[in-house]
């Protein structure tokens, strides 16, 4: 079933899901409606509140834009964006072949290419920019015959002389340049800034053009490692260990805003391999001596197989000169080089040190040691091979470096800012030659954006005791306040999973009592001052056997009774918390609370609160509601509403077999503070939630029964009249996507359920590079960030969709990341003003601290789900997901997909009605 109303595609008539025309505009200067003059105006350094009113026959994506927000106290700001001038002719558009047709070249290889062609053809070539696939700009039409062109080219340079090739024949690729029928003109870039026209192919192609053409002349420097729009140096740069390096470097992006266009211009962070001899790279990832290589276990080899996978690195010819050629590393081979042997073009056995000695007349240094095999099927001796330096290192770094990464990235907001403003000159952006001929200009200064700060709501606990966080600041104190609805602790026991020598049983008791006086302290019911049983396990053994074991000896000891509490003591963060948390969410239904040694055993009362809070909710438990007066729109008994939050992760980059994770959260009392979760795999890599359709219609059934059986309302008024989705992890290039299948989904569930709620679908986006400063030191916090509740919803945004950048958390490290949020969808044609009130409510009830958070509750907990999804997989069973986890290259997707579902455990009825994820 198609999406009943509007969102994609969306004319004036029909902008917000409810066939109601946008108010009028507030009007657009006259100095940024250049008319039929090929130019895009320079941004002012003045926030300017445009809110542009799009014409009639423009489509848009996702849905137009209602009116700018009214509520809040108003704020001047300055954002990391910078002015742009476009007054440029004409732009050509090439399609570049490398040939024959069916070549296919990696990214780095095109770009040699085509710098390589430059320099040999300037007089033709010299202003072209290439954008490192099949397309290349031009300001002037390139005198080609019949606008095509067919040139040859090496990137092997001619050897000096008295030098050789070693008898190899320099490769020579040829290269089609041929003119397209698309010619770029800038004046398409004005109609859709001042909403005159559509998003369409042309639009995309110019912002396209204007991004390769502002960042041509920082990818064609031998001194920037460049990753998509990120470029980076080697100037500032740290190793944190693990063969690992962190790079300062900067991002840049063209964006359109309300009638102008804008350069993006932020600080960034790579991880990169750490360079020089590959032998020490290896040790360094191990954490060994390069000597210990020659001993590795199987185990190691996997993990340096799956770290140097598409490494590339330069081998040396015996006399230590380099070969030139860089070569992707394929894996590691664990044997000694004296033992590898393979058959020479002469049919001989021949063992790869041998090779090298009669190839090279000179003996390896460490022929004990192993190998790497590269892409090409050599097999190198890794004492001959060279890392180069500036090479990404795909993925997440391990959790044990996370800190380090954090530390290094972190800059506070005055600091970020200075280095934004440095940004233009290090990367060379007023000296490029390709802006004059493309007529491109950036302006100088920081561009001023017009921002509200929003009042928290009122916060409420038991006996209708409210609180109001400190303004600004997100933050509140409970003082002698209750949960709004207590859990109870019907038995409790404990284990240890360390030896009783370095966590003895008075600090086992200790910790006990401090977190069981917190709990009582703030409602919590039947929780006795003694645990029913205090047991210390093996790390190494059985954890779901001992767990039973231990409930076994509660439940002897309390007349059959079962504890429903379990506080798990660990010395680290290990294979044992998914084990533990398998057996409590998946396997029998318990309450499970894990706390790590050297935390508990100095916890103050703020740990334990944090503790209790998480406590409450597993229990069932309401932690704090908004008040109805701060949130109308979830007091109106009439039309009862659902809060929805989804998310996807996907397995790092070499993580063979793997799938997806997807996760969907729905609240299911009136005052959406509490939450049921549905997780579910599905192909690696896909980002639209395959099973949309039955996870929330499961959820939709668990909201139903709660408002029936807990609540108390009527069967009318159990099913919800509107539903809001708050959808997490999707670029903006999916949202056609989103729209055409999970909207479809949902809407789907509700027609098998006999209902048709009216659907508002929301994409909140944290993977954007877009910040905020006060104007004024002083109207900051006290580390200069933006106050929590600050909202932006026009200068930077969209030019006439419906979005809005929020702060809604105060900044504890470095420069605050706004939340982006754009509705794809309204039914309910709600105004900004409700939206945002909603969303930044939200953003306070997020059960595990007494602060508001940076997205909304909803969209948070899916994140957690999909992060612990590898709980659902039995530890002892015959399939195991663990962070090894590789499946044979043998079996199709499908199969390995479907195995990945069949032992993907659902979580326990017991558990499934309590927030058991927190």
């Amino acid at each position: 079933m198609p999406p009943k109303q509007t969102g994609r595609g969306a004319s004036a008539s029909r902008s917000r899901g409810r066939g109601s025309a946008p108010p009028p505009s507030r009007g657009v200067p006259s100095s940024t409606r250049i008319g039929s003059t090929p130019s895009v105006a320079s941004a002012p350094t003045t926030s300017r509140s445009t809110n542009i009113q799009a014409a009639e026959h423009v489509t848009t994506v996702a849905v137009r834009r209602p009116g700018i927000g009214k509520t809040g106290t108003s704020i001047k700001l300055l954002t990391n964006h910078f002015g742009l001038t476009i007054q440029s002719p004409i732009i050509y558009h090439y399609d570049v072949a490398f040939l024959p047709e069916s070549t296919i070249l990696p990214r780095r290889v095109t770009q040699d290419l085509v710098q390589a062609l430059k320099a040999k053809h300037p007089d033709v070539l010299q202003n072209v920019v290439h954008d490192g696939r099949k397309n290349i700009y031009s300001s002037t039409r390139l005198p080609f015959e019949g606008d095509r062109q067919e040139y040859h080219i090496s990137l092997t340079p001619t050897p000096p002389p008295g030098t050789t090739t070693n008898g190899r024949t320099p490769k020579v690729y040829r290269i089609r340049i041929s003119k397209t029928d698309q010619e770029i003109n800038s004046e398409v870039l004005t109609r859709f800034v001042n909403g005159e026209m559509s998003y369409t192919t042309d639009v995309q192609v110019a912002i396209n053009c204007l991004n390769v053409v502002l960042s041509m002349n920082i990818v064609e420097n031998p001194n920037f490692t460049t990753n998509g729009r990120s470029f980076y140096g080697s100037g500032e740069k740290t190793n944190i260990g693990q063969g690992l390096e962190l790079w300062r470097g900067y991002f840049q992006s063209v964006r359109p805003a309300p009638g102008r266009m804008l350069l993006n211009l932020d600080i960034s962070t790579g991880l990169m391999y750490q360079s020089g001899p590959l032998l020490n790279l290896c040790a360094a990832h191990l954490g060994m001596q390069a000597s210990d290589l020659a001993n590795v276990s199987h185990e190691e080899a996997k993990s340096l197989t799956s770290f140097l996978f598409g490494l590339r690195v330069k081998t040396t010819q015996g006399n230590g000169n380099s070969s030139g050629a860089l070569r992707g590393i394929r894996r590691f081979s664990p044997t000694a080089a004296s033992s590898t042997m393979f058959k020479t073009r002469e049919g001989v056995q021949q063992s790869v040190a041998q090779y090298f000695r009669e190839a090279y007349g000179r003996s390896l240094r460490y022929p004990h040691l192993p190998c790497v095999e590269l892409g090409t099927g050599a097999v190198i001796p890794l004492e001959m091979c060279e890392v180069p330096p500036g090479q990404i290192k795909r993925g997440q770094p391990p959790s044990d470096l996370t800190k380090s990464m954090v530390e290094f990235a972190t800059r506070a907001p005055a600091e970020r800012f200075q280095s934004i403003r440095q940004a233009q000159q290090v990367l060379g952006l007023h000296s490029s030659p390709y802006h004059t001929p493309f007529g491109v200009e950036i302006g100088n200064q920081l561009v001023g954006v017009e921002g509200r700060m929003l009042s928290a709501p009122t916060l409420v606990y038991s006996n209708n005791e409210k609180v109001t966080p400190r303004p600004g600041m997100g933050t509140w104190v409970m003082d002698s306040k209750k949960f709004y609805r207590p859990g109870m602790v019907d038995g409790w026991a404990i284990m240890v999973f360390d030896v009783q020598q370095r966590f003895p049983i008075p600090v086992v008791k200790e910790v006990g009592q401090k977190l069981q006086e917190m709990c009582t302290r703030l409602g919590v019911q039947g929780f006795n001052p003694e645990p029913g049983a205090i047991e210390y396990g093996n790390p190494q053994g059985n954890i779901g056997q001992q767990l039973r074991d231990l409930g076994a000896r509660f439940m002897k000891a309390n007349r059959n009774k079962p504890p429903s509490l379990l506080l798990i003591i660990l010395k680290e963060r290990s294979h044992v918390y998914a084990a533990v948390k398998h057996f409590g969410d998946m396997q029998v239904g318990v309450v499970t609370q894990c706390l790590l040694e050297k935390k508990c055993q100095r916890g103050n009362d703020q740990y334990f609160l944090n503790v209790a809070l998480k406590v409450n909710v597993k229990l069932g438990g309401i932690n704090v509601t908004p008040s109805t007066q701060s949130l109308p729109l979830l007091g109106d008994p009439s039309n009862p509403v659902l809060i929805l939050g989804a998310d996807a992760v996907h397995p790092d980059p070499g993580s063979q077999g793997r799938p997806s994770f997807t996760a969907v959260v729905g609240s299911v009392d009136s005052l959406a503070s509490k939450y049921v979760a549905v997780a579910r795999p599905q192909r690696s890599g896909q980002e639209i939630i395959e099973n949309m359709k039955d996870m929330t219609k499961r959820i939709i059934e668990t909201y139903k029964s709660y408002r029936l059986n807990v609540e108390k309302k009527s069967p009318a008024a159990a099913w919800p009249k509107k539903i809001i989705m708050f959808r997490d992890g999707v670029s903006e290039g999916q949202f056609p996507e989103v729209i055409e299948k999970e909207i479809p989904r949902l809407r789907d569930a509700c027609a098998e359920l006999g209902i048709d709620p009216k659907i508002t679908f929301i994409v909140v986006g944290k993977r954007h590079h877009i910040r905020f400063i006060p104007e004024n030191a002083q109207a900051g916090d006290k580390k200069g960030n933006v106050k929590a509740g600050t909202i932006v919803d026009t200068d930077i945004v969209h030019p006439i969709e419906f979005d809005w950048y929020a702060v809604s958390h105060a900044g504890i490290l470095g420069t605050s990341r706004p939340a982006h949020y754009t509705v794809l969808w309204d039914d309910n044609g709600f105004s900004a003003d409700v939206l945002q009130q909603l969303a930044y409510a939200l953003c306070h009830v997020y059960a595990r601290c007494t602060r508001s958070v940076s997205i909304p509750a909803p969209t948070y907990y899916a994140d957690v789900v999909c992060t612990r999804a590898n709980t659902h997989y039995d530890p002892t069973g015959p399939f195991r997901y663990s962070e090894g986890t590789h499946i044979s290259d043998t079996r199709s997707a499908e199969a390995v997909l479907e195995e990945y579902q069949r032992h993907f455990r659902p979580v326990h009825a017991n558990t499934f009605f309590k927030m058991y994820f927190m």
